[in-house]
């Protein structure tokens, strides 16, 4: 495993605690956190490629491991900073309301 991974799991998890089925909200929207692991689930981020990263605009496939994506009212994010829960936090809080945008 690579640093970034070792580092981006452990406060990945802390999203998934903070917010998965708790019912609270960022700006209206509920949080949903999934990890996929490409390697032992590579139908899963075929599926999740498909239908979020092969539109018109935006052809891309996750290559790399860990890579970490927003999706808000079917628009796609990418989180590319230091994988910290305040980053994480941070990122969702830009999307949620706008910021950056």
């Amino acid at each position: 495993w690579l640093p970034y991974s070792t580092k981006a799991v452990p406060e990945f998890d802390k999203l998934i605690n903070k917010y998965n089925n708790t019912g609270k909200l960022v700006n209206g929207y509920s949080i949903n956190c999934i990890k996929i692991n490409g390697e032992s689930e590579a139908r899963m981020q075929k599926e999740f490629e498909y239908k979020y990263l092969k539109d018109s605009n935006h052809k891309k496939e996750i290559d790399a491991y860990p890579t970490i994506y927003l999706v808000k009212d079917a628009e796609v994010y990418e989180f590319e900073a230091q994988p910290r829960f305040d980053v994480f936090e941070d990122f969702i809080r830009q999307v949620a309301y706008g910021y950056g945008s």
